[in-house]
């Protein structure tokens, strides 16, 4: 018995050893170590540095960093994003990256986001582009978002350069792409959706957030040159949300006749044409454009323009912003350039700041209205009217009713040579009713030319009245009706 508790002891004693034996101190651990190079993990000053996750993270890393799980040079590194893209994983795109080609993302789906716009940096060289989509893999249910984008030129010609080219995706619903806080400039056209020829279509996506447009680095643009911010080409119901388009000497966003179908949502966006942009919002043709809590100022031919479509909708927007009193546009210009201009309801908005002194547009009306076959103008205000408000020429089924205009009395307003609501040419089957125009310094409302069956009625009118008539009308054809509810007040 005490052998064995002798034995049992001494047992006791030698696991206590190599207990002792195999515990080390914290301060015996040499940290500049690097572990087997099968767990690919290296310390550093306590640091982990090219540390693996083993394929078990939602995302890969594209980017400039050791860290990352494609490590770029900054030259060609639409190679390491197409590798990273080639995963399909989330892919996050880390500091400064720079492309030399075409960077084509043609995953039918991806999500691919930066840290935001200075964070993460796609710097396009040359005449690179980043494309979406091709005519054989369409881009659809993608995100891509939080980078700035911009263009080092080289010495190279800006002329046709494009910053993010977006030409092929589904026209159809459930398949949505989305585009957030993207800065992209610095580019001929900062953002090109479809293609010129109508084979490609981008249909239901959103942008939100974005900044189409330069900043100081950028080249600048000759007054020559049309570039654009956004030129759509063709648009199956792509989303402008809260995006601002800046910089252009064309359009802020052009939404192109080449396809009749164009059908483009802005809402809550910020158009400034810097007094060299021609026009702000420019639609060429298109089906049921709306436009709703828009700001377009500061372009020097139009801040909206409409040259064809069908049913149009504007409404909860501003239109003017002279910027240098030479450089001001028309508020709003509506004719039928390129098709049929019909069937366009324009309300509850305002419309001012036109026709600057000495400029080219200084005997324009703010608003001006040719040859459509039915525009509708209602709720809204127009204001710093100069030459006239409104001036309507050979055009059918038009209407204006319970607008209120409103004539400032600045020194190059006071020589006014016309009414503040015009009809002129052969316009027909209109109606101007319970209207309030104030501030007038010459006539109310005229009916010229050879136009007819036209109702005034129900307006409200009063200003300084020099020498002109309430209502003139000259017109050479019969059936214009007034009535008696029109009153005039002198003040």
């Amino acid at each position: 018995m005490k052998k064995l508790i002798l034995m049992l002891c001494m047992l006791l004693l030698l696991c206590s050893c190599v207990d002792g034996a195999t515990k080390i101190g914290l301060d015996r651990l040499n940290w500049s170590q690097s572990f087997p190079v099968s767990t690919n993990i290296t310390m550093n000053d306590g640091h982990l540095v090219d540390a693996k996750l083993g394929e078990s993270s939602a995302e890969v890393t594209v980017g400039p960093y050791k860290w990352c799980d494609y490590v770029t040079d900054g030259v060609n590194d639409e190679v390491q994003i197409k590798q990273a893209l080639a995963t399909g994983k989330n892919v996050h795109l880390v500091g400064d990256l720079y492309i030399d080609t075409d960077l084509i993302l043609d995953e039918s789906k991806f999500v691919c986001y930066g840290n935001g716009p200075g964070r993460t940096v796609i710097t396009e060289n040359g005449r690179a582009t980043i494309q979406l989509g091709t005519s054989v893999k369409k881009a659809f249910q993608f995100v891509f978002s939080n980078m700035e984008i911009k263009r080092n030129l080289n010495g190279e010609s800006k002329t046709d350069t494009v910053g993010i080219n977006y030409s092929y995706g589904s026209p159809f619903w459930g398949v949505w792409g989305t585009m957030s806080n993207l800065y992209v400039h610095g580019s001929d056209n900062d953002l090109v959706l479809g293609t010129k020829d109508a084979v490609g279509c981008v249909g239901t996506m959103s942008f939100t957030d974005c900044t189409f447009g330069p900043n100081p680095t950028d080249s600048y643009n000759p007054a020559n040159r049309d570039n654009n911010s956004v030129l759509v080409w063709y648009g199956i119901q792509p989303r402008f949300t809260d995006c601002t388009f800046v910089g252009y000497n064309g359009a802020g966003i052009l939404i192109s006749n080449v396809a009749p179908e164009n059908n483009i949502w802005i809402t809550n966006c910020y158009v400034h044409g810097g007094e060299i942009g021609k026009y702000g919002i420019r639609i060429e043709d298109g089906t049921g454009v709306i436009i709703s809590g828009v700001g377009s100022e500061a372009s020097t031919e139009a801040q909206l323009y409409i040259g064809g479509g069908i049913k149009h909708k504007i409404t909860q927007s501003f239109f003017g912003g002279a910027g240098s009193i030479g450089n001001a546009g028309q508020s709003a210009r509506i004719v039928s350039d390129y098709s049929i201009v019909k069937d366009v309801l324009i309300s509850d908005s305002d419309f001012a700041y036109s026709n600057g002194e000495d400029g080219v547009h200084a005997t324009d009306p703010v608003v001006e209205i040719e040859n459509v076959e039915g525009v509708k103008f209602q709720n809204c205000y127009v204001w710093d009217t100069g030459y006239g408000a409104i001036n309507v020429t050979d055009s059918s089924k038009f209407s204006i009713i319970g607008c209120n205009l409103y004539e400032y009395n600045a020194t190059y307003h006071n020589n006014a040579v016309s009414g503040m609501i015009n009809l002129l040419g052969s316009c027909h089957t209109a109606v101007i009713q319970n209207n309030l125009l104030s501030g007038i310094a010459n006539e109310g409302i005229t009916v010229q030319g050879s136009s007819w069956a036209i109702m005034v009625t129900g307006n409200n009118m009063y200003g300084t009245n020099l020498g002109g008539d309430a209502i003139s009308i000259t017109t050479t054809r019969p059936w214009t009706i007034t009535n008696s509810t029109n009153s005039w007040m002198t003040w």
